[in-house]
Formats: C-alpha cells, structure tokens, sequence
C-alpha cells in the first residue's frame, strides 16, 4: 500500500511540475525554471541511497520522504504556497523537525545505538537541530551564489532563518514527546 502511495505521489508531483514548466516556458518566464528542474532529481534521491547503498529504505521512511517533498518541494515550490501563504514556510519546517526526528530514530535503530533513553532523545535533536542548520547553510549559499531569495533576507533579514531553526526545534520536540509516550 505505501509503495502505491509513493507512486501516486511522484506520478502527481511530476505530472504537474512538468505542466508548470511548459506554461512558465510558454509565457516566456524563467524565474521558476530551476524550481521545476529540481524536483525530478529530489525525487530519486531514495532510489539513488538505495542503489548506493544495496539496501533497501525503510518503507515508512520513503513515505514521508515523499510526502514532505510533496509538502515542501511541490506544493511549497512548484505550485508556490511559499509565496502566497504567510505560514506555510514555518509550517514545512515544523514538519521538517518531525520528519528528521523519525529519521534520527530509524538511524539509531539501523546502526543499534544502545545508549540510555535520555541519550537518544539528545542525539535525535541533535541530529534534527544539525540538518536545520545545513539547510539555512543551503539556503544562504543558493541566496549568495545564484542570486536566489530562499531565505527572504531582503524582507525578513535574520528572522527568517531563525523561526525556520525555532520551528524544526519545536516540531523534533513535539516528535520525541510522543515518542517517549510510545517507547
């Protein structure tokens, strides 16, 4: 069933993204072109850690892999929900906290990291706290490099980047919260 959901997803997803690019490059714009480019190879990123790895993901971990590129690279990209709803950025975040917590879990579980409860939950949010800052790094360099306004700093100067870092804190809080009612 999670397998027929992924490629429901990722037939939508590129369905979409491929009418957007058309009608960007129909009407002559160009401002989105690397954001409909982009998603295909988002996509196999899962495909790519298996081939490189020769193992098979955690079907669980595809899920909502691909549903937070839903999320976040489509609907926040592609169909630009970043631009026209004020929340949703802070909201994909906030998911992003919980997605990365899941995966700091399934990591620890692969590799039998056997440290006492507290331990865990530290190195979870960690782990959560490390990717938000690498992608604030990603987004800086996208800014810097390729004259791109991820970050907003022209509107929002450093506020953007820190409700992004509070929001996948809060959202890895939320995460290990239930997680310890479960554990």
């Amino acid at each position: 069933m999670k397998k027929t959901v992924n490629y429901i997803l990722i037939f939508i997803m590129l369905g979409f993204d491929f009418f957007y690019l058309i009608n960007d490059l129909r009407i002559g714009g160009s401002d989105r072109t690397l954001t409909y480019l982009a998603l295909p190879i988002v996509l196999i990123v899962p495909f790519l850690l298996q081939k490189i790895t020769k193992k098979e993901l955690n079907s669980n971990l595809k899920l909502f892999y691909y549903l937070f590129v839903f999320l976040a690279d489509f609907l926040g990209c592609v169909v630009n929900l970043y631009g026209t709803v004020s929340w949703f950025d802070t909201f994909t975040h906030y998911l992003s906290g919980i997605f990365t917590s899941y995966l700091g879990i399934l990591l620890m579980e692969k590799f039998k990291f056997r440290q006492a409860h507290l331990s865990r939950l530290i190195v979870v949010l960690g782990f959560t706290c490390l990717v938000a800052v690498m992608w604030e790094f990603f987004e800086y360099g996208m800014d810097s490099f390729f004259g791109m306004t991820l970050q907003h700093a022209d509107t929002t100067g450093v506020n953007d980047t820190m409700i992004d870092l509070i929001s996948a804190f809060l959202g890895s809080i939320t995460f290990l919260i239930f997680y310890r009612k479960n554990d």
